[in-house]
């Protein structure tokens, strides 16, 4: 376990020297030196490396590794047989081209050929050779045969470098999730006496994160801090971790300890030859200094994580130890987060000082980053917090404002304390930035936003600057739990720093606004993706939708065009929305013509073609989506052909898809006035074995209006109730429908009567089938001798609405104020469009005396621009108050007066609710 110890020293004579090979410094231990490994980008472009000048050998493993690209084997076998033969061909380097490759490749089978010829011509093998035999082997599967090969090169006496290649090789049996294999490689470091290196532990905590073993990871934990000093890479690892298997206690606990070691000026970085960040103390198996328990350094999983945020102080058993990070020996086990704190009292301060070991030298200035700056060059600092740690003034809904990025320094108005930014403290802040955004990022996904926003103040007042990657899951996070507006300052806040939001930002905030129908943000937003990645069709998808649901398609043709032009290539959603948006040309405003339909066909085609030239399919929804837009546009034929194209194309749909399909072909008709045909499609439905549900019942009652047939209404609801469907206020209005299409109003009135005994909720549409059958009469002045009869019922209607707390419609108000006006009671019917219009506001007296309060001023005024006010109520989407007051607006311009807003108070009212139990008493005939 402690065999590097002895090879530190060697290494470090080794680096007393440097050779210079033209242009490239080369040190001898080979630490800066460009490993083969980077040395060249594509596996047929190489470039000099190590000590190999002989150009022939290296244009002969060119043409070997060119050879075994092109699966020339045989040809690559003979140019090796030459190589060997070659006079010069006598070190090591001379096969360095050709193992890389094989290890690369990976060729397990080739690099055995190559490794017969080396030992058939006495050539002494390296490091870097052993280690891409191994890695072929690894990456082809052959972890057995890689097994063996470390077994003998521990064996030997020239090469103890073992550990290395068994990370190699458990890196490629977690890559291929060998599960056995994993654990034989352990089993093999084990009886090797190898430990464990940071690697490994790197390699064991990807291994555990695929199997969603959160236990294994904290047992990985455990085991780590028994035997090593954790360095700042490996905290950030198992921070990456417990983010991965939901665990934001213990990632959010790791991340606090990772702060407190930046804090103690510990930390230090370096940049390998590769570029990556390495620690630059010693990968060797030492303990902690002082002397810590698995009991005293642990993560605690039964401790709430509520506590990290709820101001209490955590016990110093329930958190993490410190490591004697304050360089004082003989260092006591102590906490390291003894206060962990709201985001609504962040001012308490996110570390209280330890008196003991001085591991935070509070949050007005440390060791690491010095004495405050003057305000004045610095930020504009709140010095409600330098009063000390009681203050409790911050609150959590008010964000920082960061200053632009030509300074180095932070402006915050909640923390009493600048940080200057040092040079060689940028690879520790990079490491601590990527915590801090494995943390947020996983509070997006967990919705959990104060947490998010907590982290993202405390990156600032430690002089963290944040990331896109950091505005990203934090604008993922608030979009859940705030105002979508907030989202947006946040982009303008990025903005202002010079930063560009990821597309991904911008993607989510745009599908949240689609999701609220803000299209014009939205649309703003989607007009700032610049990548064409196909993941974003998404966001375009989600608006779509949002077009759809306001009906407003030409902003859909607008964002067509942007898909296009980024060349994002449209899914099988897109297509289905497309049909629902563009398949009808008039419906619902008015009814299809010649020139609409036409043009509907066309737009129909150029859909289908775009879905050929995608590749795409038609799905159910497609399918679905297509046939309505015909029957909406009343295009009969066509409509009835995609049905049978549908039952041929989705032949194994589900039941209730079939039906679905069905039910709105059979709607279609019955709007179209096709009764006949309807009934064909039923018996067909029948006939067929297809489900029938209580919608296609309704439907098909409905349809018996057409026909005049009240019977066949009374045979398909006795069908209905066999098939276990009970009367719902959809089975009585059809009814009703039925027996006012014959004029009977008496048989409509029973029906009526009795859907309210059976105490089924009486909803406006059926009140109003009745008011508009009897306006119908009146107006049609067929039954003059009824006329009164007639307003009987709708009077009675009215107030039985009123009754029954059903608030009205404009189309209530319409038939009621037409009906009155056909018989010349000009003011009776002014009176009744105005309680109408009341009551549609609101039917109760508190709610209308406030909405009287807040748009009294809409219905007198005369100014020109209030109509357009009360219009954009309709954009808003209560279209019942836009209504009632235009309603009452022309009342009041028609009367010449302001009108009362308290429907009592109507004499046309009063007098309607005192004949009301009259009227329902006393039968009422018509013909």
């Amino acid at each position: 376990m402690y065999r590097y110890l002895s090879r530190t020293s060697c290494r470090r004579q080794m680096n007393l020297g440097k050779v210079t090979r033209g242009n490239e410094i080369v040190w001898r231990n080979g630490r800066a030196r460009v490993q083969s490994s980077q040395a060249f980008s594509y596996l047929w472009d190489f470039r000099p490396f190590g000590s190999t000048n002989n150009s022939g050998t290296r244009d002969a493993q060119i043409q070997i590794i060119n050879a075994l690209r092109l699966g020339q084997r045989n040809k690559a076998h003979e140019l090796l047989v030459d190589l060997s033969c070659m006079s010069n061909s006598s070190n090591v380097e001379d096969f360095d081209y050709i193992l890389e490759y094989c290890a690369r490749a990976p060729d397990p089978l080739f690099v055995m050929e190559a490794w017969k010829v080396m030992v058939k011509n006495e050539i002494n093998m390296k490091k870097k050779s052993y280690r891409c035999i191994i890695l072929a082997f690894s990456k082809g599967g052959y972890f057995k045969e890689a097994f063996e090969w470390i077994t003998s090169l521990e064996e030997s006496d020239h090469f103890h470098a073992c550990l290395p290649l068994c990370n190699i090789v458990l890196r490629e049996c977690i890559y291929k999730q060998s599960i056995i294999d994993v654990g034989r490689c352990l089993e093999l470091m084990d009886n090797q006496l190898m430990g464990r290196s940071e690697i490994t532990y790197w390699e064991l905590l990807k291994h555990y994160v695929l199997q969603k073993s959160l236990s294994g990871v904290h047992g990985l934990w455990k085991d780590c801090i028994k035997h090593y000093n954790p360095s700042i890479i490996i905290l950030r690892k198992f921070i990456w971790s417990f983010t991965r298997l939901h665990d934001l206690e213990s990632a959010y606990k790791l991340l606090q300890y990772m702060v407190s070691l930046v804090q103690s000026r510990r930390v230090s970085l370096r940049k390998s030859a590769a570029g990556r960040y390495q620690s630059s103390h010693l990968d060797i198996p030492i303990p902690p200094a002082c002397k810590l328990s698995d009991e005293g350094f642990r993560l605690k999983e039964n401790l709430p994580f509520e506590t990290m945020f709820n101001g209490k102080s955590v016990k110093e058993d329930d958190g993490f130890m410190a490591f004697d990070i304050s360089g004082k020996a003989g260092c006591s086990s102590s906490s390291v987060v003894d206060n962990l704190l709201t985001v609504g009292d962040i001012a308490d301060e996110c570390f209280v000082p330890n008196t003991t070991d001085d591991v935070f030298s509070g949050i007005h200035g440390s060791e690491l980053f010095g004495e405050p700056k003057e305000k004045g060059t610095c930020s504009k600092i709140s010095s409600s917090v330098a009063a000390g740690i009681d203050n409790q003034s911050f609150k959590k809904d008010k964000m920082i404002e960061v200053i632009g990025p030509s300074t180095n320094c932070l402006q915050n108005d909640n923390f009493d304390y600048s940080i200057p930014k040092e040079a060689e403290f940028i690879p520790v802040f990079n490491v601590l930035r990527w915590s801090f955004n494995d943390v947020i990022q996983y509070c997006a996904q967990s919705r959990t936003w104060e947490q998010a926003e907590f982290l993202f103040l405390q990156m600032q007042a430690l002089g963290v600057e944040p990331s896109p990657h950091t505005y990203d899951g934090l604008i993922k996070a608030v979009t859940h739990g705030r105002a979508l507006a907030y989202g947006l300052e946040l982009i303008n806040s990025m903005e202002r720093r010079g930063m560009k939001p990821y597309n991904d930002t911008i993607a989510n905030l745009s599908v949240e606004l689609s999701k609220i129908l803000e299209l014009k943000k939205a649309e703003s937003l989607l007009e700032m993706i610049s990548d064409s990645h196909q993941k974003y069709i998404h966001p375009f998808n989600a608006f779509l939708v949002a077009c759809d649901i306001m009906d407003e398609p030409e902003r859909a043709v607008r964002i067509l065009v942007k898909i296009k032009c980024l060349n994002i290539r449209p899914n099988i959603r897109t297509f289905e929305l497309l049909f629902s948006l563009f398949g009808n040309v008039n419906a619902p405003y008015e009814r299809g013509n010649w020139p609409s339909h036409m043009h509907a066909a066309e737009r129909i085609r150029h859909i289908e073609m775009g879905m050929r030239r995608s590749g795409v399919q038609h799905s159910y929804t497609s399918m679905k989506n297509l046939i309505r837009a015909l029957g909406m546009e009343g295009m009969i034929p066509e409509m009835l052909q995609r049905l049978e194209m549908a039952e041929k194309m989705l032949l194994e749909m589900e039941p209730h898809k079939i039906t679905d399909l069905y039910n709105i072909v059979l709607h279609a008709l019955v709007e179209a006035g096709h009764g006949l045909t309807a009934i064909e499609c039923f018996q067909r439905m029948r006939s067929y074995g297809f489900l029938i549900d209580a919608a296609t019942y309704h439907i098909m009652i409905e349809c018996c209006s057409l026909i005049s047939c009240f019977r066949s209404a009374l045979a398909l609801t006795s069908l209905m109730l066999r098939d276990g469907f009970f009367p719902q206020i959809m089975t009585y209005t059809a009814l009703v429908k039925v027996l006012l299409a014959i004029d009977d109003f008496q048989g409509a009135l029973d029906i009526f009567n009795q859907a309210s005994s059976d105490e089924i909720k009486l909803d406006v549409h059926l009140f109003n089938e009745i008011l508009q059958q009897a306006y119908a009469k009146i107006s049609s002045k067929e039954v003059e001798e009824h006329t009164e009869g007639l307003i009987d019922v709708i009077e009675t209607i009215i107030e039985q609405m009123h009754h029954d707390k059903v608030k009205p419609d404009p189309s209530t108000c319409t038939y009621a104020f037409c009906a009155y006006t056909e018989l010349d009671f000009h003011s009776t019917a002014l009176e009744a469009l105005r309680v109408l219009s009341l009551r549609m506001i609101s039917e109760n007296d508190d709610d209308l005396h406030e909405k009287r309060t807040r748009f009294a001023d809409l219905v007198c005024n005369e100014d020109p621009d209030v109509e357009s006010k009360i219009v954009s109520i309709f954009k808003g989407g209560d279209e019942y108050l836009a209504a009632g007051l235009l309603n009452l607006r022309w009342c009041t311009f028609i009367a010449g007066h302001p009108l009362s807003w308290s429907p009592e108070e109507s004499v046309w009212a009063q007098r309607l609710s005192s004949s009301y139990f009259n009227r329902k008493r006393n039968s009422v005939h018509f013909l």
